[in-house]
């Protein structure tokens, strides 16, 4: 398990200010490359009014919340640091970028530091037949 270093904790920090409680980021791959498709930055304000908590949310398959995203753009350091997190905590999981490839969620809680990863991982399967007889 990856735990937080001091500079992530400071980020969680900064999230924290700007009023975010939780983040869900997209992620897709496949041949030999993957990346980070999308980032939902969930408004404190909006998932308070509107019941979303951090179980809810790492439920879904991909991002359904858009009416909880916050009104502001982010930092485009901070944002980096949340790609680069998001890379670290994908890089051990299950292949989702090499071959067919896969896709998921990273779903971090804000306050407290727990993420949940949605893994998929595509496969294409092969099923061999053999037939053999005589035309005579």
């Amino acid at each position: 398990m990856k735990t937080l270093d001091n500079e992530n904790r400071v980020m969680l920090f900064k999230l924290k200010d700007l009023g975010i409680s939780y983040i869900q980021a997209y992620y897709e791959g496949s041949g030999d490359e993957g990346v980070i498709d999308d980032i939902l930055y969930v408004d404190n304000k909006k998932a308070i009014e509107k019941g979303l908590d951090f179980d809810e949310l790492s439920t879904d398959s991909y991002i359904h919340h858009r009416d909880f995203a916050i009104d502001f753009e982010i930092d485009k350091n901070l944002k980096n640091n949340i790609e680069d997190i998001v890379y670290v905590l994908t890089e051990d999981i299950e292949d989702w970028y090499n071959n067919d490839g896969g896709f998921g969620t990273v779903n971090i809680n804000v306050s407290t530091g727990e993420y949940i990863i949605n893994n998929n991982v595509r496969y294409t399967e092969t099923h061999f037949y053999g037939h053999s007889g005589s035309i005579i």
